[in-house]
C-alpha cells in the first residue's frame, strides 16, 4: 500500500479501535503526537524508505536490471529487453571532441507477456495501434504502448520506453518486438501525426501503411488555423476547415479530386502562401494516410481514430500511476509488469467468460446464431432485424440466387435500391460502410428467402471472425510450434543486447527519499532578477521553437543536397550543445517542473477584468445634466422631506447633528 491517504486512514483506525480500544478519550494520544498520528510528510518519507529498501541498488537502472532478471527467472515465458544508458569513455578521450565521438549506449526497456503475444497474433494481423504517453517518470523519457482492438475492448500487447523519441530508437524497439513475434505482420498501423513514429513503423514493416488518426488530424488543423501568426479571422478559419473536411469525407477518387480543386480555388488559398505550403506539403502529400477514399476498410475492424488507446493511457495515468510514489524507471516498470498488464489480462478473461453460455443463460427469444458473441454485435443485429420489419416482399428482389445477390429498396429513397452480396458479404448502404455488420437489408433478405439464405449461409471467415466471436479457448494457452522455432532463432540476438551490470557507489544518496528544506524570506531584488530571467527564458524558448518550425517548413522547399547536408551538420552541433546542457541523472534527462510564480494582485484590477457594470434601476439612472453635490443638515425637530427628483442629485451627504 503506497497511497498516503489510505495509510493515514488505516493508522487512525488501528489507533482508535485496536491500540486504545476502551481507553477514555482524554487519556488517548493527542493529534499532535506524531508517534500515533504521523503527518502526511512523515508517511511519505516512510513509504519512500520502504520502497528504497526493496530495491537491489541505489542506482535506478542497476536495480531495474536485477528486477528484470528476477522476473525472467520466475516466468521464463515472459519477454524482456533492458539496456541501461551509459556513455563509453576511454582514457584516450581527453579533449571534448574525442569524448563526443565516443559511442553512447541509449536506454531501452521492452516488455511483452505470453498472453500479449497471443492477442497480437489473434487481433493484430490487420490493424495495430501505437501511442506514446509522457510524464510517467521523473525522467524525460516517453512510454509507448502497442494496442490491438479485441472483441470486447482495446488491450495493450507490448510496452517499451526509449531514451529519445526519434525514429532510430522507436525502430530498434519495434525490431525487437518483431523478432519476438516473427508471425506478426500487421498490414496497417494507426498513429498520431508523428513523422518519427510513421518512419519507424514503415522501416520495420515495409509492406505496412501507417494511417493518421482522424481526431488528431482534425486537432492539428484546428490548432494551425487558430494561430494568430497565420492571420485568419473566424470566417476564414471556418471556411478553410470546411473545405479540408470535405476533402477528408470524399468517398471516391472523383469526389476527392473535386474537393481538392474546390479547396485550391479558394481566394484564401490563392492569396496566402502559408496556406499553400501547409495544405500541399504537409497534408495533400500524404493524403493516403487520412483521406477516406484512399483508406482501405477492414472487415469487422473499422476504426478511424485511436481514441480507444487514449482512454487506456488515461486509465494508466490517473488510476495506476498516482498509487505509486516511486517515479523512477524501477517503480514504473514494477507498476507495469506486476499491476497494469496483469489487470488488463484479467479484465479480458473475465469479460469473455461472463458473455459466454458457460456463465449465463441467453434469452429464449434471442436467435441461436447470436449466442456467444460480443454485446455490440448482438445489439446491432437485433436493431437491424427490428428495422427490417418495414420492408415488404416486393421491396426485395433476387438478382442471383446462387451467389446471393439481391436488390433491396431503400426506406428513405423509394427510387433507390441497395445491392446486397451475401457471398462476400457486402452492401452499398451507409450502415454497412460504417460498421460492416449485418444491416437491415441483410435481414430483409433473410426474412423472405430464409430457405435459401440466412445468417448461417454467410461465409465462414465472416461468421467466425475473432471480432464477433468470444475467446473461449483462453484458459489453455497453446503456443504454435512455428512460433517457438522462429523465436528460438532470435533469442540469442536479443540477449546479446544486454550489458554488464552498472557499478554503484555505496555513498550515493537514495533518490526516492524526500528532502525538506525550510526557506526563509526571499530578497525582493532577487525576485525581480528571477522574473527577468524567467521572461528571457520564455522569450528564447519561443524564438528557438519558431526557428525550428521555419527549418521544418524549408525542408519542403530546398532541394540542393549540399545545402541540406550543411544544415544537417550545423544542427548536429546545436543538438549536442543542448543535450549537454540538460540536467541528467544516471545519464537520463530529468523532467523539470515549471517554476512557481507569485501572483501580483496590484497589477490586476479584477473588477475591470472580469465584471461588467450592473444596470441601475429605472428610477436611479443618472441624467446627462450637470450634477452638483447638495448636503442637508437636520435635527430631531426638523420635518425632513426628501427631494422629489432624487435622480438629479449626484451625492447626498446627510449629517446628523446631536442635540
Amino acid at each position: 500500500m503506497t497511497n498516503i491517504g489510505e495509510v493515514k486512514r488505516s493508522i487512525a483506525d488501528s489507533v482508535e479501535k485496536e491500540l486504545f480500544r476502551g481507553v477514555p478519550v482524554d487519556k488517548r494520544p493527542r493529534l499532535s503526537n506524531r508517534r500515533y498520528h504521523p503527518t502526511k510528510r512523515d508517511l511519505r518519507n516512510h513509504v519512500s524508505r520502504a520502497i528504497a529498501a526493496q530495491k537491489y541498488s541505489k542506482d535506478d537502472q542497476e536495480s531495474s536490471g536485477r528486477k528484470i532478471e528476477e522476473w525472467q527467472e520466475n516466468s521464463p515465458s515472459s519477454r524482456f529487453f533492458f539496456r541501461p544508458h551509459h556513455a563509453k569513455q576511454t582514457e584516450e578521450a581527453q579533449d571534448k571532441k574525442a569524448e563526443e565521438d565516443q559511442p553512447q549506449q541509449k536506454f531501452l526497456f521492452i516488455h511483452q507477456e505470453e498472453w500479449q503475444q497471443r492477442l497480437s497474433q489473434r487481433y493484430g494481423s490487420e490493424l495495430v495501434f501505437m501511442d506514446a504517453t509522457y510524464k510517467t517518470t521523473k525522467y524525460a523519457i516517453p512510454l509507448f504502448f502497442v494496442y490491438v482492438r479485441t472483441n470486447v475492448d482495446y488491450k495493450v500487447v507490448a510496452e517499451f520506453m526509449t531514451q529519445y523519441e526519434d525514429q532510430q530508437s522507436i525502430s530498434e524497439a519495434l525490431s525487437i518486438l518483431k523478432s519476438w513475434n516473427p508471425l506478426w505482420q500487421p498490414i496497417y498501423f494507426m498513429v498520431d501525426f508523428s513523422t518519427v513514429e510513421i518512419g519507424a513503423i514503415e522501416e520495420q514493416f515495409p509492406g505496412a501503411t501507417a494511417y493518421i488518426c482522424d481526431f488528431h488530424r482534425l486537432q492539428a488543423w484546428q490548432r494551425w488555423v487558430r494561430k494568430s501568426k497565420n492571420g485568419f479571422n473566424s470566417l476564414e478559419q471556418e471556411e478553410l476547415l470546411a473545405h479540408l473536411k470535405r476533402v477528408t469525407n470524399a468517398t471516391t477518387r472523383k469526389y476527392y479530386d473535386s474537393a481538392v480543386a474546390s479547396l485550391k480555388n479558394l481566394p484564401l488559398y490563392k492569396e496566402k502562401s502559408n496556406v499553400q505550403t501547409y495544405v500541399d506539403n504537409v497534408w495533400l502529400s500524404c493524403s493516403f494516410r487520412w483521406a477516406k477514399c484512399t483508406r482501405k476498410r477492414q472487415i469487422l475492424n473499422v476504426v478511424d481514430t485511436n481514441n480507444g488507446t487514449e482512454a487506456q493511457n488515461k486509465t494508466f495515468k490517473y488510476e495506476y500511476l498516482p498509487l505509486s510514489l516511486d517515479k523512477s524507471v524501477y517503480g514504473i516498470s514494477v507498476m507495469l509488469v506486476e499491476r497494469y498488464v496483469p489487470d488488463c489480462h484479467q479484465r479480458y478473461l473475465q469479460r469473455n467468460l461472463q458473455l459466454s453460455s458457460a456463465y449465463r443463460r441467453f434469452n429464449s427469444t434471442m436467435p441461436s446464431y447470436l449466442h456467444n458473441r460480443p454485446p455490440h454485435f448482438i445489439k446491432h443485429c437485433l436493431k437491424a432485424k427490428f428495422s427490417s420489419g418495414d420492408l415488404r416482399e416486393c421491396d426485395v428482389e433476387c438478382v442471383d440466387m446462387v451467389k446471393g445477390v439481391f436488390s433491396v429498396r431503400s426506406s428513405l429513397q423509394h427510387n433507390r435500391f441497395h445491392e446486397v452480396k451475401l457471398s462476400e458479404p457486402n452492401c452499398t448502404c451507409e450502415q454497412w460502410e460504417k460498421f460492416h455488420s449485418p444491416c437491415k437489408h441483410f435481414f430483409g433478405v433473410f426474412n423472405f428467402f430464409a430457405d435459401e439464405w440466412d445468417f448461417e449461409s454467410l461465409p465462414s471467415h465472416y461468421r467466425n471472425s475473432v471480432f464477433i466471436t468470444l475467446d473461449t479457448g483462453h484458459l489453455e494457452l497453446e503456443v504454435a510450434s512455428k512460433l517457438d522455432e522462429a523465436v528460438s532463432n532470435n533469442v540469442d540476438k536479443v540477449e546479446r543486447g544486454r550489458q554488464d551490470p552498472i557499478t554503484v557507489d555505496e555513498d550515493e544518496e537514495l533518490h526516492d527519499e524526500e528532502v525538506h528544506v525550510e526557506h526563509g524570506e526571499e530578497d525582493p531584488k532577487m525576485d525581480v532578477a528571477r522574473e527577468k530571467e524567467d521572461e528571457k527564458e520564455i522569450m528564447l524558448k519561443g524564438a528557438l521553437k519558431e526557428k525550428a518550425k521555419c527549418i521544418s517548413d524549408l525542408t519542403y522547399l530546398v532541394e540542393d543536397v549540399s545545402v541540406l547536408q550543411t544544415a544537417l551538420d550545423s544542427l548536429k552541433n546545436v543538438v549536442t550543445t543542448m543535450d549537454t546542457a540538460c540536467i541528467k541523472q544516471e545519464g537520463l534527462p530529468i523532467r523539470q517542473s515549471p517554476r512557481k510564480r507569485k501572483l501580483k494582485l496590484k497589477n490586476v484590477e479584477y473588477h475591470k477584468v472580469f465584471h461588467s457594470k450592473l444596470p441601475l434601476r429605472r428610477g436611479l439612472k443618472s441624467s446627462k445634466a450637470p450634477q452638483s453635490a447638495v448636503s442637508f443638515d437636520f435635527t430631531e425637530d426638523d420635518d425632513f422631506e426628501p427631494p422629489v427628483k432624487r435622480h438629479k442629485l449626484a451625492a447626498v451627504h446627510v449629517s446628523t447633528v446631536s442635540i
